[in-house]
């Protein structure tokens, strides 16, 4: 079972250390599901005293908890109602289930609903259904896709103007992770470019090895971009005429939810 949970950027420039440590703590509780004190201090290169510390205020605060058996360290409850709240601030979210079942259902893949984050330029996963194969891919929710990899970035570049366009990735950090990734802005808008002739965004293996991710943009009745719907899976499994045809129902998929959106009034 392959993970996809890539860390968002970083501008330890101009945050505080202490803050930066933090949060990397919390994101790595979300991955690894727990921590000791030795083994915190060891990925991010520093003491056990100051591993320790920083454990110590996320349970205080209520985001982290210390398992009594193993004397590790688990995510807290204050996580799990701030996600929450985080979740119903997204009104589409609510009409993306449905579509999200119905995309497993017929590609037999795990199906995501991403929105776009103006912080740092990424796409945030807020929604999946798994797929049914015992060789799957599987996402960690709120988790940060950068923009310039996967269909799901590509997907909302598809529904800006040439001069917002333009505009955002002068800002974007062109980050490699395979030999697939696009390492430029030229060659973004050119990939941006085929996108929309096809009617969806379709990224081959360029930020992991062996992952495919299909994807196409919802929109909601103010016209704007609410999300991007699509697939993600493993390439061993999907030849051309394949990702044709899933690209052909995540297409209709986007457009149908798209429609329940403007019709319901849905921002």
């Amino acid at each position: 079972m392959r993970r996809y949970c890539p860390f968002p950027p970083r501008h330890a420039c101009s945050s505080l250390k202490s803050v930066d440590r933090a949060l990397l703590a919390l994101e790595l509780l979300c991955i690894k599901g727990e921590l000791g004190i030795s083994q915190l201090a060891r990925l991010q290169s520093t003491t056990t005293s100051t591993a320790h510390r920083i454990l110590t205020t996320l349970v205080a605060h209520g985001f982290a908890a210390k398992d009594q058996l193993s004397g590790k360290y688990v995510l807290g409850q204050k996580l799990c109602t701030l996600t929450a709240m985080s979740l119903e601030s997204i009104p589409a979210l609510k009409w993306a289930g449905s579509y999200l079942q119905e995309l497993t259902i017929q590609t037999k893949e795990t199906a995501l609903f991403t929105v776009y984050s103006e912080s740092d330029y990424s796409m945030v996963i807020v929604a999946q259904t798994l797929s049914p194969y015992p060789l799957q891919v599987r996402c960690h929710l709120l988790h940060r896709i950068p923009l310039h990899v996967s269909a799901f970035g590509g997907s909302y570049l598809m529904t800006l103007p040439q001069q917002m366009l333009d505009n955002i990735l002068r800002y974007c950090r062109f980050q490699r992770f395979t030999k697939n990734t696009v390492s430029s802005a030229e060659k973004l808008k050119a990939q941006v470019a085929e996108f929309i002739k096809q009617g969806y965004a379709l990224c081959r293996e360029d930020m992991f090895a062996g992952i495919l991710s299909i994807a196409s943009p919802v929109i909601n009745c103010m016209k704007k971009f609410a999300g991007s719907i699509g697939v993600i899976c493993p390439t061993s499994r999907v030849d051309y005429d394949k990702e044709r045809r899933i690209g052909k129902t995540v297409s209709v998929s986007a457009k149908k939810m798209s429609n329940d959106l403007i019709a319901n009034a849905v921002i």
